[in-house]
């Protein structure tokens, strides 16, 4: 018997998602699906309320401070945020912000073997001044 599962939300700012499953349906991917909704939600809202400290920001700041010269991947920066925040964080949240970054030309992003590599190629290395409200809005 085939499984069947529809997960249907909208955001804080009105847009709205829909994501069908058939087939086996694992526990894992629907963690994974309920992060990104939080993800959506959580960094409208601190966007929003003007807060600095937010993951966007946090992952800007560590790729500004310690990776603006040399090529990183997910893992690394996932790596160096829980050491510097001493908080746990899904490598499938970083490596969506760095396609989204990737995606608005802030990192160029090359996939070597199973991996996708990054390196910083805003002019100035600075992305935070790079990235629009609206833009920011997107991820």
């Amino acid at each position: 018997m085939s499984n069947k599962l529809k997960i249907t939300f909208q955001d804080n700012i009105g847009n709205k998602y829909s994501i069908q499953i058939e087939g086996k349906v694992e526990t894992d991917k629907i963690h994974k699906i309920l992060e990104i909704y939080q993800t959506l939600n959580d960094d409208r809202e601190n966007l929003n309320n003007g807060q600095t400290d937010s993951l966007y920001n946090r992952l800007i700041s560590i790729i500004n401070n310690n990776f603006s010269s040399r090529l990183f991947t997910s893992a690394d920066i996932r790596e160096y945020y829980e050491d510097t925040y001493s908080e746990n964080i899904k490598l499938a949240a970083v490596s969506t912000y760095l396609a989204r970054f990737s995606i608005h030309g802030l990192l160029r992003r090359e996939k070597k073997g199973r991996t996708w590599v990054y390196k910083l190629v805003t002019s100035n290395h600075n992305i935070k001044e790079n990235v629009t409200s609206q833009e920011r809005l997107s991820y």
